[in-house]
């Protein structure tokens, strides 16, 4: 079975010993914006989105300060209003819709974007395009050499990567053409065929067409999850393209659920980098981009640069964790040629003779040994599940685990109602006021990046929200310690899972022997009575 705690563990630490690992990623990401930005003023079309920018702005003026003036709260239609606008970042929010009715009552002319429609700027999109590819593509070479010789403890300075990445670039193109061509084809082949049988009869062709769409789906995700070692392998194992894909097809055969988990957990990964990272990088930089007012372009460039940041963390982390869960799932991990057994059983007599993990750590690092193959053995002279990005010295708590009071349904939801009344309403009077005081929408999202910070800070290092504290209950490992920064990160992003999942993630707390929620079990957590 992958060890998700584990694998969690280690891609944390690589990249909290190894932070040049992200420079890749941010590179790729500045160069996408630089070209978006040239591609906006060439072809014309940042006035106009300045003007969509500007009418937005004032329809969301208007909402705010509805919304923020305390005579209007009894109204009738004041919390439809409230939840229309803090829904707005959706798709299908009604506040799009009230948007697109006010750029009509504002007489907005889209008939301009059809003048811009003309054969230079269907060139240049189609220059800008291949730019955009060619660089992404070799950035992500990049990126994925990188993580490689960090996992391998090889060097990562400028020259190496680059001739590294260098002589894995022919063959990482071939990866990604045969790995189109195989998900292409049938369904090509699919397509036809449905074609086929609409020109001899239209009935023939629907019924068709939607067994065929549900195939398609179904091949889809197979592929999708036979594949996702192919990328580790070459550069992990340095295999060819063909080998990478052969070798990813007969590890995961008689697997596939192990692998539907990994696969489970790098989606929740997403959502939680979309949620907190994407979602307000996009707001800032628009801001930035059609932004008429300098004192609110100079605020949103500084958390533009913020975001940036922190996207090319979660991006890099994502490859990571998918680079471990391929060593992982190989079962190559305690067989590590890079563990080095005389500093495991140097680590191991230290600690029995008193001596604290530190002072261990900054002696053998006077000797000369690498500091990713200290970290490596400290983590096994600890255990292999045990990570050292959790605090050395986890405060035990005051619970019997042999004969843990596990905390069920009803008690961990009182908690997370306190939570409500605790964290939720200051932090949405905050995330009003700030609109209120700034005029600037994205501040709402520092609002809630800070609240994740506060309950991922709680959760790990306190045991719990201020809900649970009150009622006695702290969240734990199997050792009754709490769990760190690291393993609170992996059980938020359960929460995000178990509620994806129509929240059965959380009403597995009420059947549970252990009364363990999906986040739970991901993160190998529990609720306890202290």
């Amino acid at each position: 079975m992958v060890e998700i705690k584990k694998i969690f563990s280690d891609s944390f630490n690589l990249l909290l010993h190894n932070k040049k690992i992200i420079i890749p990623i941010l590179l790729s990401i500045i160069f996408s914006l630089i070209l978006g930005s040239l591609f906006l003023n060439l072809s014309g079309l940042n006035p106009l989105l300045k003007e969509i920018r500007s009418a937005s702005a004032e329809f969301d003026n208007q909402k705010t300060d509805y919304l923020t003036n305390t005579t209007n709260i009894g109204e009738g239609n004041y919390s439809s209003e409230l939840i229309t606008y803090l829904s707005k970042g959706s798709s299908n929010s009604p506040y799009n819709k009230e948007f697109s009715r006010y750029l009509k009552e504002k007489g907005f002319e889209w008939s301009n974007y059809k003048q811009l429609l003309n054969s230079r700027n269907i060139i240049l999109l189609i220059i800008f395009i291949t730019i955009s590819i060619i660089g992404s593509f070799y950035f992500s070479c990049v990126a994925y050499t990188i993580i490689a010789l960090a996992i391998h403890k090889k060097g990562i300075g400028f020259q190496n990567v680059i001739k590294v990445a260098n002589r894995f670039l022919f063959q990482f193109l071939w990866l990604e053409i045969l790995s189109t061509f195989i998900v292409i084809v049938p369904i090509a082949i699919v397509i036809g065929i449905t074609v086929y049988f609409y020109s001899l009869s239209k009935i023939l062709g629907v019924l068709s067409g939607l067994i065929f769409f549900i195939l398609i789906i179904v091949y889809i995700i197979f592929i999708e999850l036979k594949l996702l070692f192919a990328t580790p392998a070459m550069y992990i194992d340095q295999k060819n393209a063909i080998d990478s894909i052969k070798h990813s097809f007969q590890i995961t055969k008689g697997n596939i659920w192990q692998v539907i988990i990994i696969l489970f957990i790098i989606t929740g990964i997403t959502i939680f980098s979309n949620t907190f990272i994407n979602q307000p990088f996009s707001s800032t930089y628009s801001n930035v981009m059609f932004g008429s007012n300098w004192i609110k372009i100079s605020i949103s460039f500084i958390f533009v640069l913020f975001f940036i940041i922190l996207k090319s963390f979660a991006s890099t982390f994502e490859h990571t964790f998918l680079f471990y869960a391929y060593i992982d799932f190989k079962g190559i991990r305690k067989g590590d040629k890079m563990m080095n057994n005389y500093l495991v059983n140097y680590i191991k007599e230290q600690l029995k003779n008193g001596y604290d993990i530190n002072s261990i750590r900054e002696a053998i690092a006077q000797q000369g040994y690498e500091r990713g193959e200290i970290e490596d053995s400290i983590n096994y002279a600890y255990g292999n599940s045990k990570s050292i990005t959790e605090k050395e010295s986890n405060k035990i708590v005051k619970t019997d685990m042999l004969n843990p009071r596990y905390q069920g349904f009803w008690i961990r939801f009182l908690a997370f109602i306190l939570d409500g009344i605790i964290i939720g309403i200051p932090a949405w009077i905050l995330q009003i006021g700030l609109m209120y005081a700034t005029k600037i929408p994205s501040m709402m999202y520092l609002v809630s990046l800070a609240m994740l910070v506060l309950i991922v800070y709680m959760d790990g290092i306190k045991g719990g929200t201020p809900g649970k504290l009150i009622l006695g209950m702290r969240i734990v490992n199997e050792k009754g310690e709490y769990i760190g920064i690291p393993m609170a990160i992996l059980r938020y992003i359960g929460k995000i899972l178990s509620g994806m999942i129509l929240c059965i993630g959380y009403f597995m707390i009420a059947w549970d022997e252990k009364k363990q929620g999906l986040h739970d079990k991901i993160a190998q957590t529990y609720v306890v009575k202290v």
